[in-house]
């Protein structure tokens, strides 16, 4: 379990070093405005960040990704378009969870 982690953190820190890990509860913090006031397009960079870092954990088996604030402002944009694809390589993805997060998803992105 983490606390709550910027992205900017994410993308500019080293690598992970326990790719072992079977669960994952972490709050992400997007830098700047919310996805609301970014848009699909701007927030998009930052969550494929974020998705990549996940897609790397291959024995996770549960993963519950939350917003900084209630409201779902500064959080993860949870679409294909926006790298969410990544988590394909996640070979026992048993519970994938969001909270505190705004999302508008289709079918396809949650199949």
């Amino acid at each position: 379990m983490a606390d709550t982690i910027q992205v900017s953190l994410i993308e500019q820190g080293r690598p992970w070093r326990c790719l072992d890990i079977k669960k994952l509860i972490v709050f992400i913090a997007v830098d700047g405005r919310s996805a609301d006031d970014i848009g699909e397009e701007g927030s998009c960079s930052q969550s494929r960040a974020v998705f990549g870092r996940f897609s790397r954990l291959a024995q996770l088996e549960c993963l519950l990704v939350g917003a900084q604030s209630v409201s779902g402002h500064n959080g993860l944009y949870f679409r294909l378009a926006s790298g969410m694809e990544q988590l394909e390589t996640l070979k026992k993805p048993a519970w994938l969870g969001f909270t505190h997060t705004k999302h508008d998803m289709d079918a396809e992105d949650v199949t």
